[in-house]
């Protein structure tokens, strides 16, 4: 929980730094544009009143700014809009058309209302042709304008889109080398894995043959590890799994050795309910619970069990319980045992698990319950 109160905070700091970041970036921006506006209309008034000798109508001249500067950023909206990610110039032509023959009303508009045509010798008509072919070149002028400013921004854009791109297609190719690497690995320790069994139960068969000839009760048991080993060895199905009959099999041999081991009697109550006969489990992980048993439990005299259910609706119980020994020198072994038995639950059966831990001073009980 603390760990998610920390992820969450960090978030919201995030959070709150990315929103104000657009803020500082747009009045940055709207800063700029409007220097670079008003460079630009000294300019060209600079240019008129040089070749005029004077600048006359403000109000009209404030209008067709208005205008060209609505005109651009309006061009702008529609590429953003149509061209920044499907690319689908053909329907741009409508738009655009319809932002032209709005933008040369507006112009043709504040030309006949604002322009004084009884100071002009030539004809009204005449005079409105000469405003419509200026406003039109100002249209274009101000449209491609707009473009080639929309093509600058969008080339940056495309560059780093393109290296990122890049970047991602080395690091999946790096991540495959990596991968082909892990896998030769594999391949090598799997064929070395094929190798040492094949050479140790032919060792355990050596020892069989040997140790039956003074003690068939050790010779036994030697069978029992062998078939333990075995089983370890074969593993599952290509879908991972294994007959829980073979698991419970060798449950009973582990017990067997076990008992076989200790120069006292086990007071270990094993028990199997239910029809297990159609069952399937990923192989040795109760075997790994029934084994902290005989690594960590107080076996002389202090009762034990293990409980192995199955109910008619496939819910697989396995419940173990001891009391500690004194001196436990495998507590690694065992929080390796159960780490390892808990990543192979989660990928094998995902939610649909629960493996209860109760680790007291002197009493360690588990309880595993899958829905098979």
């Amino acid at each position: 929980m603390g760990n998610y109160m920390n992820h969450g905070e960090n978030y919201t700091k995030h959070s709150y730094i990315q929103r104000m970041k657009p803020a500082h970036f747009n009045l940055r921006v709207i800063t700029q544009h409007a220097a670079w506006w008003l460079f630009f209309i000294i300019y060209e008034l600079s240019i008129y009143f040089l070749t005029d000798g004077h600048i006359t109508h403000l109000l009209r001249t404030a209008i067709y700014y208005l205008c060209n500067i609505s005109l651009f950023y309006s061009q702008k909206v529609l590429l953003d809009h149509y061209l920044g990610s499907s690319r689908k110039y053909y329907r741009l032509i409508l738009p655009i058309a319809i932002e032209l023959i709005v933008y040369m009303l507006a112009k043709l508009t504040a030309d006949y209302l604002l322009t004084d045509f009884e100071k002009s010798s030539e004809p009204k008509i005449q005079v409105l042709k000469g405003m419509a072919a200026l406003d039109f070149y100002r249209c274009i002028f101000f449209t491609a304008l707009a473009s080639l400013y929309w093509t600058a921004l969008n080339i940056s854009r495309y560059q780093r889109q393109t290296a990122e791109a890049k970047i991602k297609q080395l690091t999946a190719e790096r991540d495959n080398l990596y991968l082909e690497t892990d896998l030769a690995k594999a391949r090598n320790a799997y064929l070395q894995q094929q190798m040492n069994p094949h050479l140790l139960f032919n060792s355990l068969n050596f020892i069989h043959n040997d140790v039956y000839r003074y003690s068939e009760a050790a010779a036994e048991n030697v069978l029992l590890l062998a078939d333990i080993m075995r089983y370890t060895v074969e593993g599952a199905e290509p879908d991972g799994k294994i007959s829980l009959v073979k698991e419970a099999e060798q449950l009973n041999n582990l017990i067997h050795i076990n008992r076989s081991r200790f120069d006292y009697p086990l007071n270990l109550d094993y028990t199997v309910s239910g029809d297990i006969s159609a069952c399937r489990i990923i192989p040795l992980v109760l075997m790994t619970l029934l084994e902290n048993i005989f690594k960590h439990a107080d076996l002389r005299g202090r009762p034990a069990f293990a409980r192995l259910m199955v109910s008619d609706r496939q819910k697989l119980t396995f419940e173990t319980g001891n009391y500690k020994s004194s001196v436990s020198p495998n507590a690694r072994v065992q929080s390796l045992g159960l780490k390892n038995i808990c990543l192979r639950l989660d990928y094998a059966y995902g939610n649909n698990y629960r493996l209860d831990i109760k680790d007291g001073d002197d009493y360690y009980q588990s309880t595993l319950t899958i829905q098979l």
